[in-house]
């Protein structure tokens, strides 16, 4: 017995969350999709990129106002031929939604998206944001304050240590350093009293391990995966 879906396009920006995803969509589909040996599994064509999503400038670091690389949207061309639509599995390259879509002819299922409605179902009125060089401040924190959701950030000093330790998940380098950082970040935003937080990085859940799974952190991967799993079989939600 076989499923007769969507091809998902997969677009892997850092290369331990996305195997972290593509599991995660495995695991979602053998609880509701009828298996058969290694049918049942949506079909996943995955471009693992190998350079940032952003053009970076004459000091390293992404030019100012954020452009999206030509290799990414070389990436969302090339799934655009082959998939029925696309998801990236990390947080900030949704900043280029418009031009991955644009790129690709294909619909992206935002992870943002499905993370602002999982906050709404939640009934939380204040967040704390994270995410790479805080870019969750713009394309997470617009859509939640516009639902009337009060927003929280943390300072230079913590932010500079979760990127390092972000960069180093990337990187196969995760240490303690790492998880220490993550941690205190996340608990420099729980210290100001907001419902919950937003990893808004999918490097932040690696580097925190099993504590990403206390109460009141918000892991956006999952909720990426389950939807994935019910659009490449025709049944999003609604």
């Amino acid at each position: 017995m076989s499923v007769a879906g969507r091809a998902v396009g997969v677009l892997g920006i850092g290369p331990q969350a996305t195997i972290v995803f593509e599991r995660l969509v495995l695991e979602e589909a053998q609880k509701v999709l009828p298996p058969w040996a290694n049918t049942g599994y949506p079909t996943l064509l995955t471009f693992h990129l190998r350079r940032p999503p952003v053009v970076i400038g004459p000091d390293g670091k992404a030019a100012r106002p954020l452009q999206p690389s030509p290799e990414l949207l070389d990436a969302a061309a090339w799934l655009g031929e082959r998939a029925d639509f696309l998801v990236i599995p990390a947080n900030s390259p949704h900043v280029f939604r418009a031009d991955v879509e644009g790129a690709s002819g294909r619909d992206l299922l935002s992870m943002v998206d499905l993370t602002v409605s999982e906050v709404a179902h939640r009934g939380w009125s204040s967040v704390g944001l994270l995410g790479f060089g805080n870019p969750a401040v713009s394309f997470y924190a617009d859509p939640l304050r516009d639902r009337g959701v009060r927003c929280e950030t943390i300072d230079a000093p913590h932010q500079a240590a979760l990127d390092q330790a972000i960069l180093h998940v990337m990187e196969g380098r995760d240490d303690e350093t790492s998880h220490r950082a993550a941690l205190a970040a996340v608990r420099f935003l729980e210290e100001r009293g907001p419902d919950g937080v937003i990893l808004g990085c999918t490097e932040i859940p690696l580097a925190l391990g099993p504590e990403t799974c206390a109460p009141g952190r918000l892991d956006p991967l999952p909720l990426l995966a389950a939807e994935t799993v019910r659009r490449a079989a025709g049944n999003p939600a609604g």
